[in-house]
């Protein structure tokens, strides 16, 4: 007698909507922070595993695959099902494909899919299955040499779900008779056996999102999810769509929650998951809560589709929490996205060539002007040594979508002692002011005696910068708010393993200030803020403030999250570290 759904569903502890709701979470209430306190309502833990909006994601490839550098932080384990037998058609019809790609509006109807075809030779029952992977699999077996385009078998980074009870899967079954459908949902924990999350014996075309509970399943390290489409007659004509749109994991509240004293100050973390689930390395965030129409606005630097290691800025925007950011628009230099950065010198590296314009976006808004400053990349640099290094330029807008350069408030006519020139800024307006951080190797040229290291300069117009004032010459970098309630400066860094003083975990911290100059620092592990510890490294942080670059009392703080190592053994890891790379955040309450 055959089950039915709803029958199905109490047996394996699931409950779904259909597309009535949208395959979404419901929608929340409109997103208000307090002028002082922030936002401080309850907070889910959430991770965005996967979301079908940026192309076909096929196997991954970087380095035995040419021509295309588009790769996933998780991808199919082949480029389309595997049949249990010998469909009626073969090739590129098979594969996996999309309704979108990256450049493509965003839709909650973006998803990836695959069509189940019949067969000629055979007769019954069959089943095609998809394994999408959790990780990234490695180039070499373990204990191989490390060094660039090595990736060993022992660094393969399943996913670890411990810290989460619930998923969330959103997809659809449509049949092309309209009868009804078959499918079943698998996962593979690393050295487990294959287990079954999910059932369905339905009616086609009811997009639904699964709940399943995997809070007493074994998830530490997650190697793929299993679909599995069955057909009921091979013989038959008819063909079924299987379609992917989202899968996320959540805990109905932070797990990893701290309460320190920071160098006088009362600070609780709890780390939140990530942001979004994106490519290309998301990273460097900067953001603020725009109160004129209610929404947070962040702009990170990531890779390129064109291009290994270069670096543009992405938008993303949310009104809504509980639906989540939207799919990220890249800045380019032409007309291609929609959003736009024009730069009159044309010193600026166009978008799509080697290395990009550059990254580090650090964003406010004042008196209805954005201003953008970044980490900029020229053409036509040579000094003797380096031939590209950074500088930091600023770009306005006044709908944040067409930018265009107003100046170079750091010019560097050197790339310094290491070639990196001058980056990473941080600016805050404060009393008619823009106080713009960063770091620099070289000085610069109008200034030739200002020093290096993490510096601050300051602007009237937030254009024409003065000369520097040295914070702390072994600093690196910092992103930085001013806390009016408080009469606090606080910043967020990053540092590596023992950087800063042996025994020193690598990750995220902060630091008070109560003038904005001297600094109070402690490097110790027990005063950093919760994160995924199990990550090689968090880096790259920043505070989401208001429009004005100053911070409440409550805010978030967005960092690169790294589940691969930079380095190994003095080697520089692999390119598959940026690929890896995801943009999470916690949230800090400062007292």
């Amino acid at each position: 007698m055959k089950k039915t759904v709803a029958a199905l569903a109490l047996m394996l502890g699931l409950s779904f909507c259909f597309a009535g709701c949208g395959g979404q979470t419901p929608p929340g209430k409109a997103l208000e922070f307090d002028k002082i306190a922030g936002y401080t309502d309850k907070m889910p833990q959430r991770l965005e595993i996967a979301n079908f909006k940026y192309g076909a994601e096929m196997p991954y490839g970087r380095y035995n695959e040419s021509g295309n550098p588009d790769w996933h932080a998780r991808s199919f384990a082949f480029r389309a099902p595997v049949y249990d037998y010998t469909p009626r058609v073969s090739g590129a019809a098979l594969e996996y494909k999309a309704t979108s790609d990256w450049k493509s509006e965003d839709s909650k109807d973006d998803c990836n899919y695959f069509t189940v075809y019949g067969s000629d030779t055979q007769t019954g029952a069959g089943a095609a299955i998809a394994d999408y992977r959790m990780y990234i699999p490695a180039l070499d077996e373990e204990g191989a040499e490390i060094g660039f385009g090595k990736y060993p078998k022992e660094y393969e980074n399943y996913l670890d779900l411990s810290g989460y009870e619930t998923l969330f899967i959103d997809l659809d079954s449509v049949s092309s008779q309209k009868k009804n459908v078959e499918y079943a949902v698998y996962w593979l924990n690393h050295g487990g056996e294959l287990q079954k999350l999910y059932d369905y014996a339905g009616e086609s075309g009811k997009r639904q999102t699964v709940k399943i509970d995997i809070s007493d399943k074994e998830r530490d390290a997650v190697e793929f999810i299993r679909f599995e489409q069955k057909m009921k007659d091979i013989s038959s004509d008819e063909t079924v769509t299987m379609k992917l749109y989202s899968i996320r994991a959540e805990a109905p509240a932070p797990v990893n929650v701290r309460h320190e004293d920071v160098t006088g100050m009362d600070v609780t973390s709890e780390y939140l998951g990530n942001v979004l689930y994106t490519k290309w390395g998301a990273y460097s965030a900067s953001g603020f809560y725009d109160s004129s129409d209610q929404k947070i606005k962040i702009w990170y630097g990531a890779g390129t589709a064109e291009c290994d290691s270069s670096d543009n800025v992405y938008y993303t925007e949310c009104s809504d929490l509980s639906e989540g950011f939207s799919k990220p628009k890249r800045i380019t230099t032409d007309d291609s996205t929609g959003y736009k950065l024009v730069d009159p010198s044309g010193k600026l590296k166009k978008h799509d060539e080697q290395i990009g314009y550059g990254g580090d976006p650090s964003v406010i808004k004042v008196d209805g002007t954005y201003y953008m400053y970044f980490s900029a990349l020229e053409n036509g640099l040579d000094d003797g040594t380096f031939t590209h290094w950074n500088k930091i330029y600023v770009a306005t807008s006044t709908d944040s979508k067409t930018w265009t350069v107003a100046g170079v408030p750091l010019d560097c006519h050197t790339g310094g002692t290491l070639g990196y020139g001058g980056g990473s800024p941080s600016v805050v307006y404060k009393d008619g002011e823009f106080w713009m951080y960063y770091y620099t190797q070289a000085p610069d040229y109008r200034y030739p005696q200002e020093p290096c290291g993490l510096v601050l300069k300051k602007s009237t117009d937030g254009i024409h910068f003065g000369e520097g004032i040295e914070i702390n010459r072994s600093m690196s970098t910092m992103d930085v708010k001013y806390i009016p309630s408080l009469k606090k400066w606080v910043s967020t860094y990053y540092a590596e393993e023992n950087q800063f003083m042996q025994g020193a975990k690598a990750g995220v911290r902060i630091a008070f200030s109560d003038n904005g100059v001297d600094w109070d620092f402690d490097y110790s592990n027990e005063k950093m803020i919760a994160q995924n510890f199990d990550y090689p490294i968090n880096h790259n942080p920043g505070f989401i403030g208001n429009e004005l670059g100053q911070g409440y009392e409550t805010m978030f703080l967005t960092y690169g999250a790294n589940d691969l190592p930079l380095t190994v053994d003095g080697y520089w890891f692999s390119a598959a570290q940026y690929d890896a790379r995801q943009l999470e955040w916690s949230r800090i309450t400062i007292k």
